[in-house]
């Protein structure tokens, strides 16, 4: 079992919110429509949705199968964020291991927070360990010893149950139906059904679970059918991740921007730190903006609170632009940075730069130089 991060837009699933006698309900189904996860919300929800209501009645008989959330261990888990990390642990192990009791109460351990390390993140190892405890997953050594105690007749009866289960995964991966020949030298001779009888016999014999059959058999036959629905949902996560990286490059380019307005020069891992924020919707663009101003503040104490490094520049950049004949400066001019660190008022930052190198080679100090001695001449009786 691997744990393997959801790409957004690759959920295939489904979520519902119901509304029964004055409590609302929030489920969550998973692409293959084997297993359907519930919970009961606190209250009515903020977002506009509109609720299937239905009566007491009704609702307990379509929720009998249902896996519910543990309401006191999950007072803020969502479905809606839950649901796509849980169907791509299933279509890791296939619709089998979806509608395994035991599996599925598993995977509602992870909202509920039986898998977390000391970081807060999901400790594979627990995970792992749980999952190896799963009923589904000890199937295979049950099926070992089922056939190590089977004549010969009753393991064709086995080898021809899970050629039936690999006949609806085929449906399911490639969208194509199949009629299975008669007898097992049939299906050997097909060259339709090549490969398939060995893999009904590994996994009647408990050598591998329908996750390792999915993943190193099936799975890769269906990607090269052209239309399939497996090669549809790898396209559809390769359109989705490669859209996310547009989108957290595009959102990268509006903080760069935001933050060179406050006069900072933010770093390509803070910029992914705070796109990746907004987008997963940890941050607002507004406390973007407060953080940004704090950061500003400690390199220009004396800015005010709430004005752009821009606004609050103006002054000192006009007079850097005009004394040194060059476009307005941005925050990562040297001097100007300085200037502003110092608080310096703008006209002893003027008579700083009247001071530099860089201001007597301009045009505006050959005129003062000038304009100084036409003065003194004067001043002499010259003129």
């Amino acid at each position: 079992m691997s744990v393997i991060d959801p790409i957004p837009g690759a959920y295939g699933g489904s979520t519902d919110l119901y509304l029964v006698d004055g409590n609302y309900y929030r489920t969550g189904k998973d692409s293959f429509g084997m297993s359907t996860y519930a919970q009961q919300l606190t209250g009515r929800p903020s977002n506009p949705e509109v609720p299937i209501q239905m009566d007491a009645q009704e609702f307990s008989n379509i929720s009998g199968n249902w896996t519910w959330l543990d309401p006191a261990r999950t007072p803020d888990a969502d479905l809606r964020t839950f649901m796509p990390n849980v169907n791509s642990l299933i279509v890791d192990m296939g619709p089998l291991a979806a509608q395994d009791p035991s599996v599925r109460r598993m995977l509602a351990g992870i909202p509920q927070g039986e898998f977390l390390g000391a970081d807060g993140e999901i400790d594979l190892l627990k995970l792992q360990t749980a999952y190896r405890q799963t009923d589904y997953y000890n199937s295979t050594t049950n099926k070992a010893r089922l056939w190590s105690q089977s004549s010969d007749a009753e393991r064709q009866v086995q080898g021809a149950n899970e050629l039936s289960s690999i006949a609806e995964l085929w449906r399911i991966y490639t969208g194509q139906n199949v009629t299975l020949p008669d007898t097992m030298a049939e299906l050997a001779d097909n060259p339709v059904f090549k490969g398939w009888r060995d893999q009904a016999y590994s996994l009647a014999q408990g050598n591998i679970n329908q996750a390792t059959l999915l993943n190193q058999w099936l799975q890769p036959l269906a990607e090269q059918i052209e239309g399939s629905p497996w090669s549809r949902r790898l396209l559809e996560e390769e359109r989705a991740g490669k859209q996310e990286v547009i989108d957290l490059e595009t959102k990268k380019g509006e903080i760069r921007d935001v933050g060179n307005r406050y006069g900072l020069s933010l770093s390509n891992e803070m910029l992914a730190k705070y796109g990746n924020d907004i987008i997963n919707n940890d941050l607002s663009d507004e406390e973007l903006e407060e953080k940004l101003d704090a950061q500003s503040l400690t390199l220009y104490p004396n800015k005010p609170t709430g004005m752009d490094w821009v606004t609050y520049s103006d002054p000192w950049r006009r007079a850097h632009a005009t004394l040194y004949e060059t476009s307005m400066p941005d925050h990562t001019d040297k001097d100007l940075a300085k200037a502003l660190q110092d608080g310096l008022s703008v006209s002893d930052y003027e008579t700083s730069i009247r001071k530099t190198n860089r201001w007597l080679g301009t045009e505006n100090a050959r005129d003062s130089l000038i304009s100084e001695l036409s003065m003194a001449g004067r001043r002499m009786g010259f003129g």
